[in-house]
């Protein structure tokens, strides 16, 4: 998998579940604030 994600351009990065979900968290203000703005609706 991570050849294939590798060829699609994406930056692979290990970690620890704790670390990734700090990123998860940090991370739903940024994109709330965005869609918000965008005013993009989930059907």
């Amino acid at each position: 998998m991570r050849e294939r994600f590798v060829a699609q351009g994406v930056d692979v990065a290990s970690s620890t579940p704790e670390a990734f979900a700090a990123l998860i968290r940090a991370e739903i203000p940024r994109w709330r604030e965005l869609v918000k703005r965008s005013g993009a609706k989930a059907d």
